[in-house]
């Protein structure tokens, strides 16, 4: 079974993502605290916390047409193992 998940971010139509667009964590911002990861490297789906709000998502870039899912502009797919989405979810306080 494979998990899909939405993330939302500026999207250029040729699909390059300008450095200076993306989201950023402000100066002063505590960092993302890492809540589960399925490898000890740094090259793997991994989910942080970003705020009490927000997930980040380091997952394998999946296009819309892969999926079978009409995805807006301005989002993008990652996928993920279950696993991962489950230890994240009993990590969250």
């Amino acid at each position: 079974m494979r998990a899909y998940v939405l993330v939302t971010t500026h999207r250029q139509t040729d699909n390059a993502v300008p450095a200076d667009t993306l989201p950023r964590i402000s100066a002063g911002s505590p960092p993302p605290q890492l809540l589960a990861k399925v490898c000890a490297s740094s090259g793997c789906p991994t989910i942080y916390k970003k705020d009490q709000e927000t997930l980040i998502v380091q997952g394998y870039a999946l296009r819309a047409d892969q999926a079978g899912l009409d995805v807006p502009e301005g989002e993008f797919l990652v996928e993920i193992p279950i696993d991962l989405l489950a230890a994240a979810a009993r990590s969250i306080d």
